[in-house]
């Protein structure tokens, strides 16, 4: 009672009261402004990691130098793994694709049927065709983008030609090794590393076509938790053995998965030391009011009361100032985070433009960590605890005599 009468004092110390509403849309502004960053920083995230990983898997294993039976007994090691999903056998390589004399760079991934159909981000974004062909070394055919083809001038069941940078070697040197297939199916993902660079073959063509024999190039392996795929790997290079390269989806990003944890952790950073700012402001408030109330002090101590209960008083005053600022801060943060698509369409439609024109994105992408959210609770009101107690023992440590003498 008596630390909300300090808060909301008489208009003669109105300047306490100003500068706790001051502190409190400073506290509340620093929350939403960290909340709703980081979640559209998540959801950039997010969009950004499936741009990189696009079809393919999380974590690889090197085989080339396995016969077919060891590399299924290795498959079958790998799968005991808790948290592996599924592996599976391919032969990658460069190739050229060539259509009527119009050619672009590609990579030729040799999979197998099944474990095509299994990725979901091929099957569920199949433009025409199927994999009925997607099979054997007779008359097999290849799946490939839309775009690619597109801009080869190609269409379902046209004939293409896939040239491999290795081949037979020649008195006249090496000659590529070249063979001619018919277009199954065409998928569309708007994932253009996906939709432009790659063409799937089937897994025993692969080999024929880039000299593999029977051998595979890696074990492509897939998990539950992406995010975990750095521990998994590490996990399975020591079950394998240090003999074996082991690299995850990270390792094979060129640097944009560490560009994006770079990116991450400083802009959190940054928030959070604007979170550490407005929260001291409180300190301020809290000064003023005991300045105002040093006499007040003064006569409780006399009356009886202990330091620990004048440190009591003025801490819940301003303690009391981040929690408000706190929750208000998460109301408006994680209302702006969790509808912001229905948010960007009302400010589109009231301003009559797109927000993100040109941009790869329709919609600001938005995820909401809840972890990261509580963590912002707990950080804010440590740091607003932690100052205003600083502030509170100091008031308490006040003497009485000194204060009524000079008052």
């Amino acid at each position: 009672m008596l630390a909300s009468r300090y808060l909301f004092a008489r208009r003669k110390y109105g300047g306490v009261a100003l500068i706790s509403a001051i502190s409190v849309i400073a506290i509340t502004l620093a929350v939403a402004a960290l909340v709703i960053t980081m979640s559209v920083m998540n959801g950039f995230r997010g969009s950004m990691v499936s741009q990189i990983i696009g079809a393919e898997g999380h974590v690889f294993v090197e085989v080339r130098d396995l016969a077919p039976a060891e590399r299924e007994a290795l498959a079958v090691r790998i799968l005991e793994h808790g948290e592996v999903l599924s592996v599976e056998p391919i032969v990658t390589s460069q190739a050229l694709i060539e259509v009527d004399g119009v050619a672009s760079g590609v990579i030729v991934r040799g999979i197998s049927r099944e474990a095509l159909s299994r990725i979901s981000l091929i099957t569920d974004n199949l433009a025409n065709g199927n994999f009925a062909g997607f099979e054997g070394i007779d008359a097999p055919t290849v799946v490939m983008g839309a775009q690619l083809a597109a801009m080869l001038g190609a269409h379902e069941g046209m004939g293409v030609t896939l040239i491999s940078p290795t081949g037979s070697v020649t008195p006249f040197g090496v000659t590529p090794r070249q063979k001619s297939f018919l277009i199954g199916a065409m998928y569309q993902t708007n994932v253009p590393r996906t939709d432009v660079g790659i063409v799937y073959l089937p897994f025993d063509q692969a080999r024929i076509l880039f000299s593999r024999g029977q051998a595979a190039d890696e074990l492509e392996i897939r998990i539950r938790d992406l995010e975990r795929s750095e521990q998994v790997a590490e996990q399975l290079r020591a079950m394998i053995g240090s003999g074996r390269d082991v690299t995850d989806w990270r390792e094979k990003s060129g640097g944009m998965a560490d560009a994006l944890a770079v990116e991450r952790n400083a802009m959190r950073l940054i928030l959070l030391i604007l979170i550490t700012i407005s929260s001291l402001n409180v300190v301020t408030g809290l000064l003023m009011l005991v300045k105002n109330k040093s006499r007040d002090v003064a006569i409780l101590r006399t009356m009886g009361a202990s330091r620990g209960a004048i440190l009591r008083v003025f801490f819940l005053a301003s303690a009391s100032l981040g929690v408000v600022g706190l929750s208000f801060g998460m109301l408006i943060g994680l209302g702006v985070a969790l509808n912001i698509d229905a948010i960007q369409s009302a400010m589109e439609t009231a301003m009559g433009a797109e927000l993100l024109p040109g941009s790869a994105f329709q919609a600001l992408p938005s995820k909401v960590d809840w972890v990261e959210t509580v963590s912002v609770g707990v950080f804010t009101l440590a740091v607003t605890f932690g100052a205003t107690l600083a502030t509170a023992y100091w008031a308490s440590r006040a003497d009485p005599v000194e204060s009524l003498r000079y008052d």
